[in-house]
């Protein structure tokens, strides 16, 4: 993840923070968006003198880090590339067209 998070007054989460996972076989967001938006933005958010500055909601993200978010994202994160290939979409298929192969 190499964008922040939080700045003054403001924590950025679900899809606006691009949490979202394309791993080929199914596209995911909604468990990531409602464990973003689970996780405090500080440790005291609850209470109604909170300290909402950029300073104290930088911890935000550490803690998004512990959670399986940012971990799964950086998991899959090439995965969009991997299958960005021609030949897995065209040319392979191409060979199956003409039905069974059969072998004598």
């Amino acid at each position: 993840m190499t964008h922040r998070l939080s700045t003054d007054g403001m924590v950025v989460v679900d899809d606006a923070a691009g949490f979202a996972v394309n791993n080929g076989l199914v596209i995911r967001g909604t468990d990531l968006a409602i464990e973003s938006g689970s996780v405090p933005p500080t440790p005291s958010s609850h209470r109604s003198d909170a300290d909402f500055s950029a300073h104290s909601l930088r911890g935000y993200q550490d803690r998004l880090s512990d959670s399986f978010v940012l971990k799964d994202l950086h998991t899959y994160a090439r995965a969009p590339r991997f299958f960005d290939r021609h030949r897995l979409y065209h040319s392979v298929p191409r060979r199956f067209e003409d039905g069974p192969v059969e072998r004598g």
